[in-house]
């Protein structure tokens, strides 16, 4: 899978998810599943990464060849 594909899944469930709303703190609503898909259904080997920015924990998914 080109990172042409992995962009254009990603973008196309993302607007699946939140449509025309902001993706202010929905990053886990959407990251978490996300990488399941990606994982289970195009066996992606990725994971989800979380960190603690003080005010609010910020989750992305990170792909095994960077």
């Amino acid at each position: 899978m080109t990172d042409e594909d992995l962009l254009q899944i990603a973008t196309e469930f993302r607007q699946g998810v939140l449509g025309d709303h902001s993706s202010e703190m929905t990053c886990a609503m959407v990251s978490w599943p996300l990488a399941g898909l990606l994982h289970s259904l195009y066996g992606v080997d990725c994971e989800c990464v979380e960190s603690d920015l003080g005010h609010c924990n910020h989750i992305w998914i990170r792909l095994a060849d960077g």
